[in-house]
């Protein structure tokens, strides 16, 4: 009997990239934050963002993936909404909490732009905090 040995298994690791966005924004307003831009194929594998007690369920998220770099100040910009299975229509909205999610949403083009797009219905400032992780693919 002869016995084949086969080589050793390489785990290659993917490598994953975190992005911040980290903001204020002002009473009753709307602001797009947007990244550089991505130049490789990827997947959004965590979304993390942080509620402070003053956001009261009142200052909505929401992530998308845009192929421009376009925000608005007026409304939901061009984009594909990563949080689609968890949110579909409207925004994410906690309350002195972290919310963390794992989409594991494939962007199917080469490049892209993550974008975080806020609405803030509170009458004063409120500083907002995401991290969005994406994966080489």
């Amino acid at each position: 009997m002869v016995m084949y040995r086969a080589p050793k298994i390489e785990v290659l690791q993917k490598k994953a990239y975190e992005i911040p966005f980290v903001q204020t924004v002002g009473a009753t307003s709307q602001l797009t934050l947007i990244s550089s831009l991505i130049p490789f194929l990827f997947k959004v594998i965590i979304v993390k963002i942080y509620f402070s007690a003053n956001h009261a369920n009142a200052v909505g998220h929401y992530i998308l993936i845009g192929r421009n770099n376009q925000g608005s100040t007026t409304g939901i910009p061009e984009g594909e909404n990563v949080l689609g299975p968890y949110v579909p229509l409207s925004p994410l909205v906690g309350d002195n909490e972290t919310i963390v999610l794992q989409p594991n949403y494939v962007w199917p083009e080469l490049k892209g732009y993550v974008k975080v797009h806020v609405n803030n219905a509170r009458p004063y400032t409120v500083q907002i905090k995401v991290l969005v992780t994406i994966q080489e693919r």
